[in-house]
């Protein structure tokens, strides 16, 4: 038997689960982190590849975020994550990672009693309801990015409830909770250790091997690692930065990190390893090719001068990539496109000349200035979403997906259904919401095939970005 408990507003409760997702096909095993608020019964829940101190904190910055709010008092299970050690008193001996996120974010926390997780009250119960209620049929998503935006989402849906014994939405109890304001600085949740260059230009971290630039070889180096990126520094300068990979003994390589070493030794090209699966677009072989055909090695060494351009592209452009989450229908997959970010060097390239603002080379250089927008409110504002690109095998076309927002520019007005194919198929396969960046003059909604698409003009759609209305 057990005591009914009653909850304070601004207490909260968290612990891990575990459930069985699909990510890009495969079946994995997901950690997720419960964070509930008892007092209105607020919830939120993130999936993780792993169970560990990054994952840990990065799932308490994002359910303060979620509630608007810290909690001003946390009650825990008796996590290694947290707990190093139980004293004879009671007290514990607590992991530096949790002393430095309590520290940070200054809330108060609390344990159950060993072996009493029901003290926990619903927190335990809650894990099983995530797991049916969000986990249930098997999520199959492409990323966990992705994944997890389903599940906030899910806990946003959840807020419009009304929970048996009371009457009011959880929405509405929520906005009695009291929290602590969240911190105006970051908190850095990542795993620090040093490290050093291999040979073969490698740095392991969690039993896997990332790449770094030949020229550091040998040297010590400091290791970050994030949830979802390891980034390796060097005498106080960021060397590297790498996708977190969570498998065991992987090599991580980035290309761009051989291409002096290749330079010198030309006759390994062909088998290096970090070049196998880079997937440039198709007129970088033409290009080595008609190189190598007409000066054999040194072209090949000639070759390689260029590619070494692309690791100050990032200065000069950036590689847009296909949109993955899968479909039944044909996609692109592979094939990046690439915006220069200076449009008058995309012009001259073009070699041409805009008189006005009519026909297609108009209508790209329409579609490069939104690019710019988005990628400069994405650099400044610290978004880690992607920007994508989608195209069909048959030549429909997106031009940005950014969340679960699909945008097509156009420079045709007035807008009309003919203008929208692309958009609206790919609507019906992901049920993204709809927008076209247009020369129109006022903002409206066009419903097509049951699907609403908002017209934008131009300047209102770049207010609306920049006031943090649309990509939030």
């Amino acid at each position: 038997m057990f005591v009914p408990l009653s909850h304070d507003p601004g207490m909260a409760q968290a612990d891990f689960g575990e459930a069985q997702v699909k990510i890009k096909g495969d079946i994995l095993k997901a950690h997720f982190l419960v964070m509930q608020l008892p007092f209105s019964d607020a919830v939120f829940t993130k999936a993780y590849p792993a169970e560990n101190t990054e994952a840990f904190v990065d799932g308490h910055q994002s359910a303060f975020l979620f509630f608007g709010g810290v909690p001003k008092r946390i009650l825990y299970d008796n996590t290694t994550i947290a707990v190093k050690k139980i004293l004879k008193d009671g007290c514990r001996e607590q992991t530096a990672g949790f002393i430095g996120l309590r520290s940070h974010f200054l809330f108060e926390e609390a344990f159950a009693t060993v072996a009493r997780g029901n003290e926990k009250g619903g927190v335990e119960n809650l894990v099983g309801f995530a797991r049916r209620n969000f986990m249930v049929p098997l999520p199959n998503f492409e990323s966990f990015e992705a994944l997890n935006q389903h599940l906030a989402a899910c806990c946003k849906k959840r807020q419009l409830t009304v929970v048996r014994g009371h009457e009011k939405t959880i929405a509405d109890r929520m906005t009695k909770e009291s929290f602590l304001p969240l911190p105006t600085v970051a908190y850095e949740g990542c795993r620090v250790q040093s490290g050093r260059v291999t040979s073969q230009g490698l740095v392991r971290f969690q039993n896997n091997d990332y790449s770094v630039p030949t020229t550091v070889g040998q040297q010590k180096v400091w290791v970050k690692g994030f949830v979802d990126r390891v980034v390796i520094s060097y005498e106080d300068k960021v060397i590297a930065e790498h996708p977190r990979h969570y498998g065991q003994e992987e090599v991580i390589f980035n290309p761009l990190h051989y291409l002096k070493l290749l330079e010198r030794k030309t006759g390994a090209f062909v088998q290096a390893a970090p070049l196998k699966g880079w997937n440039l677009p198709p007129i970088f072989q033409k290009v080595h090719d008609i190189l190598y055909r007409k000066e054999g090695k040194e072209g090949r060494r000639h070759y390689i001068r260029i590619l070494q351009f692309l690791e100050d592209f990032k200065y000069l452009g950036y590689f847009l990539h296909p949109y993955r989450v899968r479909s039944k229908r044909q996609t692109i997959q592979e094939t990046p496109k690439f915006y220069l970010f200076d449009t008058g060097i995309a012009s001259y390239l073009r070699r041409f000349m805009f008189k006005e603002m009519k026909g297609p080379e108009a209508g790209k250089a329409f579609e490069h200035y939104i690019f710019l927008e988005l990628m400069a409110y994405k650099l400044l504002t610290n978004k880690r979403d992607d920007i994508t690109y989608w195209r069909t095998k048959e030549g429909y076309e997106v031009d940005f997906i950014v969340q679960d927002m699909a945008f097509e520019v156009k420079i045709s007005q007035p807008i009309k259904k003919p203008h929208l194919q692309g958009l609206l198929i790919f609507g019906q396969d992901h049920g993204a919401s709809l927008h076209v960046i247009s020369l129109e003059t006022r903002k409206r909604t066009m419903t097509i095939d049951d699907k609403t698409v908002t017209v934008w003009p131009v300047q209102e759609f770049l207010e609306n970005l920049w006031a943090g209305n649309l990509w939030k």
